[in-house]
């Protein structure tokens, strides 16, 4: 402990959000260990890659190739809740709706032909079946009306048919678990949607988020054994149930965004303090005129290097507005590019395909 008039007392360390991410990348990388999410994974990257993502190294290949796994899961989950042909099957000229409501009316007169005293029974069904219907074409017009942005996202998630499809696959799951290897896949579908909520935290500079995310992940980094993450972590939360009380002007900041950092900005354009340590300090250090390039990395060297700093980027500045040039960015995301959703869609399609793979048959679906 430090001496209480120590200045380091009011120092305040915050856990870089990306190392807390290639941590939990690599937890899900170990509790997924022999489920055949590896072999799944090498249909979209060779092998040393997926090695490294499942390590939590690559992390852009790593998060990229487990949500391409969680649609896959998804898609099957919802093939299963809604009697819907999966889309490898299904030709491009089927309306997905006429497709489930021919194959339960088939089903259902089958059922009553075989049934001796089932009238009832197969009245029930058919209302059953009468009411799914109706409510799959209300959630089809509903998306229809989504993407023509004819109403708010707030409409929809106040919505009877959101809830419905809630209810629907929540009695779906309830009938997976009685499988270990449906728990450990639907386990693992959780897991990605703290990983998912916990990015859109940081990319978005919500600290309510980042920080609900966080302690999401303790468990899961205790599992693992990353003992010292989880150790961080759980420290680190501590401090911030305090951080109002203590240092009320930081906690302001924190609440208006400023727990990440910004280089442009655009809503999606947050950034964690260590990636953007890695990103401006750490890449000059590397690249050409680096500390690593023949410099040598003694004390005079360093501090000469980074006294510099400040008078290169003004440098850098003004040429550049001499020049009449300057570094821009596309304001389209590189995962928004017509060549990537074309990629992901073909990844997702031959996951999908594997019908007699035992990837699908261990989720028992």
């Amino acid at each position: 402990m430090e001496p209480s008039d120590n200045h380091l007392r009011s120092s305040i360390l915050q856990l870089g959000g990306f190392h807390t991410q290639m941590s939990y990348l690599g937890t899900i990388g170990h509790l997924m260990t022999g489920s055949g999410l590896r072999g799944l994974l090498e249909m979209m990257y060779t092998l040393d890659a997926v090695v490294h993502m499942l390590s939590g190294k690559a992390v852009a290949k790593a998060v990229r190739g487990h949500f391409l796994v969680d649609s896959v899961l998804n898609a099957l989950l919802a093939s299963s809740t809604f009697d819907i042909a999966l889309p490898s099957v299904v030709s491009e000229e089927t309306d997905p709706a006429t497709t489930v409501i021919d194959k339960r009316g088939e089903i259902s007169a089958s059922e009553c032909e075989e049934m001796e005293e089932g009238d009832n029974a197969c009245s029930k069904n058919k209302m059953k079946d009468d009411i799914d219907d109706a409510y799959l074409s209300s959630c089809l017009q509903l998306f229809d009306q989504v993407v023509k942005k004819e109403v708010s996202a707030e409409v929809v998630a106040s919505s009877q048919e959101l809830d419905w499809i809630e209810a629907k696959f929540a009695e779906t799951k309830s009938k997976l678990l009685t499988s270990r290897a449906s728990r450990l896949w639907l386990q693992y579908v959780e897991m990605l949607d703290i990983l998912r909520r916990f990015i859109k935290g940081e990319r978005t500079g919500n600290r309510n988020l980042h920080l609900y995310f966080m302690k999401e992940m303790l468990p899961y980094l205790a599992a693992s054994g990353h003992s010292l993450y989880a150790k961080s972590v759980y420290i680190y939360l501590q401090q911030m149930q305090t951080l109002q009380k203590q240092h009320p002007e930081v906690f302001s900041a924190f609440l208006a965004d400023y727990h990440v950092r910004r280089r442009s900005d655009r809503f999606w354009a947050g950034l964690s303090t260590d990636i953007g340590i890695e990103q401006t300090l750490l890449r000059r250090m590397k690249s050409v005129g680096g500390l690593t390039s023949g410099r040598g990395m003694g004390d005079s060297q360093r501090t000469q290097w980074l006294l510099s700093r400040p008078a290169c980027a003004d440098m850098n500045s003004a040429v550049q507005e001499v020049t009449g040039s300057e570094n821009t960015t596309s304001g389209q995301h590189a995962e928004s590019s017509q060549s990537r959703m074309r990629r992901d869609d073909e990844d997702i399609l031959h996951a999908i395909s594997l019908e007699f793979s035992s990837f699908k048959r261990s989720i028992c679906l």
